[in-house]
């Protein structure tokens, strides 16, 4: 048996409790808001041992800006949330097409890693709707806004990794995100250079050639 050292236990609760008193004014008070939405997702609210973190992953930047004070904000979790989806997304094309091409399965994780589909599956499970964002941001129709709502979809990703543990977030990858491919054009899972062969061949009725340069 593995046995983790104390200080590391120490270490663990003095970073959460350091979470605690960080976190916005009041966002503890708006905990039912991110259950009920969980739930929507397939998580319970059995299933979270740390709300500080779960509401953590729901913070804006720009919110947590509106308040005089250091207060965390998500990107910490949509750093780790961008690495686990990456992982997670690899395993299952690996496994669940075993007879395409690396190239195949670099072109499919290039259409479901976008931040356009990304946040296409954030409006599908209704995150938008509930983020935290400042006062600047829901003027500026911030909920619509790709990059915000990709980078609170890995945001939720990192934090469900953290509380809930891989199955948990796989599950909801295979579901939600790996189930997009299938929506997805040919035009969305080609290189770059397939599709300038193609405009230059719609446009021009010739086949390019290419020349390597050294830059």
């Amino acid at each position: 048996m593995l046995h983790t050292p104390i200080s590391l236990h120490c270490s663990l609760f003095t970073n959460t409790y350091s979470l605690l008193m960080t976190l916005p004014p009041n966002i503890l008070d708006k905990q039912e808001l991110i259950y009920s939405f969980l739930e929507t997702i397939g998580v319970s609210r059995d299933q979270v041992k740390q709300p500080e973190i779960m509401m953590n992953a729901f913070i804006h930047k720009s919110y947590a800006a509106d308040y005089a004070g250091d207060f965390v904000h998500n990107e910490r979790l949509e750093f780790l949330g961008d690495a686990i989806l990456s992982a997670i997304i690899a395993k299952l094309l690996y496994q669940q097409y075993p007879n395409n091409a690396e190239s195949d399965l670099t072109l499919y994780k290039i259409a479901l890693v976008r931040a356009e589909n990304l946040a296409e599956v954030a409006i599908d499970i209704g995150l938008d709707k509930i983020i935290f964002l400042g006062n600047g941001e829901e003027r500026n129709n911030g909920r619509a806004k790709i990059t915000i709502l990709c980078d609170c979809l890995e945001a939720l990703l990192g934090y469900l990794y953290i509380d809930c543990g891989a199955d948990t977030v796989e599950i909801l990858i295979e579901k939600y995100i790996l189930g997009k491919l299938s929506a997805h054009t040919d035009h969305s899972v080609k290189s770059y250079k397939s599709h300038l062969q193609e405009l230059i061949q719609k446009n021009h009725k010739i086949t390019p050639t290419y020349t390597e340069t050294e830059i």
